[in-house]
């Protein structure tokens, strides 16, 4: 889990009281058992200042953006009495005119073994003296996560099941307009949110460490051969049914500057079959190490 970058470091308030006059939000409309919102906000700042700081809880997980840009993710968890504020100095993401501010929320709405019971989709974040959540805020359902992804264990909740291809790009910082975007249902005040206080986070974050491939050891073409099996969610149902052609020609432009971190293009090659459509590409990558932690694949 990221819940710092080098841009915005997390702030201990352990000893400092929290005052938050922002309010609990979420979209209007039923939640599902696995449900994945987003929530932005722009704001004017005539001058950006010194120091500013970030307060945000959610139920469950939260991803904050400023501008675009990653703030963290959190919360540290919580109990059946109180949920655990997050605090960042952004001053360093602010600029003098207009600026945006992002949330990603997930919500399992359903019981763990792990965790308290969950409230329900929601919550709060604000930026001392600039912006704060209430109902002036646009939200809307998350169209990339997919609310029927598997729930693997009581211990770890639901797999995540994301097509990027229907993410709004640009959504963080509203490009992509205001289609299916609606104003913020106001669900509580800061600390009256199912009955729970809030305190400042007592943990120090977990680390956010960047890890390349140490070698491309094979790419090739995944043809599409049954076009149904694309929405089904068990994963070995996939693992079956696609299969992994290697090829003579590279899939990938210079797949090795994965291994510095860099980006490649995705070559268009002839269809293996006649009249395909949704064909993929694959890469085999070797870490030549074991990392134990929460797994982000960018």
């Amino acid at each position: 889990m990221t819940t710092a970058t080098d841009s915005f470091p997390m702030v201990d308030m352990a000893n400092q009281p929290i005052t938050l006059s922002a309010r609990w939000i979420a979209p209007t409309g039923p939640a599902s058992d696995n449900y994945t919102f987003l929530a932005r906000r722009a704001f004017d700042v005539v001058q950006p200042p010194a120091r500013a700081i970030l307060h945000i809880t959610a139920e469950t997980r939260y991803a904050v953006y400023l501008n675009g840009h990653l703030v963290g993710q959190g919360p540290a968890r919580g109990t059946d009495k109180r949920f655990y504020v997050d605090s960042y100095d952004v001053a360093g993401g602010l600029r003098a005119g207009t600026n945006h501010l992002a949330v990603r929320v997930h919500c399992p709405v359903a019981e763990l073994t792990s965790r308290a019971r969950p409230a329900g989709p929601g919550f709060l974040v604000q930026v001392e003296s600039l912006v704060a959540s209430d109902a002036t805020w646009q939200t809307r359902v998350d169209p990339a996560h997919r609310a029927d992804a598997p729930f693997y264990t009581h211990h770890i909740g639901y797999s995540e099941l994301r097509d990027l291809r229907r993410e709004p790009v640009g959504w963080e910082t509203g490009a992509n307009g205001d289609d299916q975007w609606h104003a913020a249902v106001e669900l509580a005040d800061a600390a009256a949110f199912d009955g729970r206080g809030l305190d400042p986070r007592p943990i120090l974050p977990l680390t956010n460490e960047l890890l390349f491939p140490a070698a491309v050891v094979d790419q090739g073409c995944v043809p599409n051969h049954y076009p149904d099996v694309d929405d089904d969610i068990e994963y070995a149902v996939l693992m079956q049914m696609e299969m992994h052609y290697h090829l003579s020609h590279k899939c990938f432009s210079n797949s090795e500057a994965l291994l510095a971190g860099q980006p490649v293009t995705v070559t268009r090659v002839p269809s293996l079959l006649p009249k395909q459509r949704g064909e993929g590409a694959y890469l085999l990558l070797d870490w030549e190490r074991e990392v134990c932690g929460n797994l982000v694949l960018d």
